[in-house]
């Protein structure tokens, strides 16, 4: 019954520290992930802005071709 218990706690442990390994790779990929969203986020910002920039330059340059 002693090695059995042991060998049982000893999966407990083993189980255990599976569990802590899991959830910091998980931390560790969601924060991972969340920095990418952000850069994402922030370069969409950059290009949308970017754009909306062009496209006044070019309603400028029509008008004056126009007049």
């Amino acid at each position: 019954m002693g090695i059995f218990m042991r060998s049982l706690s000893t999966l407990f442990v083993l189980l255990l520290l599976l569990l802590s390994t899991v959830v910091a790779s998980a931390d560790h990929a969601l924060r991972t992930a969340s920095a990418v969203m952000f850069a994402e986020l922030r370069a969409f910002q950059v290009a949308t802005a970017v754009t909306l920039a062009a496209v006044v330059f070019a309603l400028k340059i029509a008008k004056m071709l126009i007049n």
